[in-house]
């Protein structure tokens, strides 16, 4: 999964989750996806289990639509499916929701999928997307929001890759604590140039881990 022309985007058998927040409960999704080739899952309410994962995942490939349901290593597959073109290499908006018992799938403003989940639901985890072998798929456009109601929680997380929306969660200033202009977003990617900071401070951390791509073109870097 990396940045490419301005969107995220993955091939292989490989999983990546826009943050890992196992205290999201209610909550929808909103991206706009091309798949290129293959399946892409699309995972709500994603944590970790004993032997595996808790999660719904809508399955998306140029035929239909399916949900399935992990819970640590038990599958239930095919709890509801929809046989339908899914058109290859053009972007379509997609929104999920995880509200309740009930999980929907929407593509360009049509329901697609409407499951309601009698059978010990998964209440909270996070979004996580992941391509199969043989697969590539990309998103753009990334909006969570709450619908909990309960403020001021109305945006879990957006991310746009490719605009001034990419630096929610950044302060930028200077050597001398002024704020600079100086890192910018730049052909989907945080660009830097002279004495100045980036620092993320959109939440508390304590022990963590921050993983990226880093490109030095000249001089140094302190991350």
């Amino acid at each position: 999964w990396r940045i490419q022309d301005g969107a995220l985007c993955g091939n292989g058998h490989f999983m990546t989750g826009v943050t890992k927040r196992d205290d999201w409960k209610d909550y929808t999704v909103k991206f706009r996806m091309r798949l290129d080739s293959g399946t892409i899952h699309l995972n709500l309410r994603q944590t970790d289990a004993p032997g595996g994962l808790n999660r719904y995942f809508f399955s998306v490939d140029q035929s239909r639509f399916n949900l399935s349901k992990q819970t640590g290593v038990n599958f239930k597959n095919d709890l509801e499916i929809l046989d339908f073109p899914f058109a290859l290499n053009q972007w379509a908006d997609v929104e999920l929701v995880a509200q309740g018992n009930r999980v929907l799938m929407l593509i360009n403003g049509v329901i697609v999928i409407d499951f309601t989940d009698e059978n010990k639901p998964h209440g909270m985890g996070s979004f996580a997307l992941e391509t199969l072998d043989a697969s590539t798929a990309c998103v753009d456009n990334i909006l969570v929001s709450d619908l909990t109601g309960k403020p001021p929680f109305g945006v879990l997380y957006e991310q746009h890759f490719d605009d001034a929306q990419s630096l929610k969660g950044w302060s930028t200033f200077d050597a001398q604590g002024k704020p600079n202009t100086a890192w910018q977003v730049k052909d989907g990617a945080f660009c830097g140039s002279g004495h100045n900071w980036a620092v993320f401070n959109d939440m508390p951390l304590t022990d963590f881990t921050m993983k990226y791509r880093l490109t030095l073109n000249g001089g140094s870097i302190h991350l």
